[in-house]
């Protein structure tokens, strides 16, 4: 199907009001059972879909050659917990994250060695791993055609775990690219890209 511009922006605010309609009344749930709230710092670790033992944190990272955009990756040691984040709504909605919205996902950090944002987002295609990475320099806010690669979601994988997930618009569309963010291994570093296999994650609410 051939798209022009203004089909694919119709495509893209189409998929966001179908979902806000659609989508479940499920609150996320942190790890002490309280709902997860938007504008509240939480650290985001992984865990397994198994049992409720958690792992490291996720933070952002520049590779040693420091280049941008920073790469979100999962810390090497499991008792460091990470950068703390805030769930944004795509409508500047406050309150209750409820499981499969599209939010936006930004580290809390203001410091950033390049000049970007913290707001995650879907990198270009990495020809040499055959990767989508996920990281910084997303845009916050304001559904549309510049800002889609900024959106998630985050879905029930167990009963004690979670998944996040990137689908900017309605499958067979102009936008067809989403998926579950996984982890990939190499060069020492386990970085956050679209994945087949989900990284399950829980959130512990950060300082007040």
């Amino acid at each position: 199907m051939k798209c022009t511009p203004l089909l694919e922006l119709s495509f893209i605010f189409f998929a966001f009001i179908t979902e806000q309609l659609s989508a479940t009344n499920t609150p996320v749930l942190d790890f002490t059972g309280e709902n997860v709230l938007t504008g509240t710092e939480y650290n985001i670790l992984t865990t397994s879909q198994e049992s409720a033992r958690t792992c490291s944190g996720l933070s952002l990272f520049s590779g040693e050659s420091k280049t941008c955009p920073l790469n979100v990756i999962q810390e090497q040691l499991e008792f460091l917990k990470g950068t703390a984040l805030t769930f944004l709504h795509a409508y500047d909605q406050e309150g209750v994250v409820y499981e499969s919205l599209r939010l936006n996902i930004k580290f809390s950090t203001t410091e950033c060695i390049c000049g970007q944002s913290t707001v995650w987002r879907i990198g270009n295609f990495d020809d040499s791993t055959g990767q989508w990475f996920i990281t910084g320099g997303g845009i916050e806010g304001n559904p549309g055609a510049q800002t889609m690669q900024s959106w998630f979601k985050i879905e029930k994988a167990s009963t004690h775990a979670y998944k996040i997930s990137h689908c900017p618009s309605v499958r067979n569309s102009c936008v067809s690219l989403y998926g579950d963010v996984g982890i990939y291994s190499g060069g020492g570093v386990r970085r956050l890209a679209l994945s087949h296999t989900p990284l399950s994650v829980i959130f512990v609410k950060g300082k007040q």
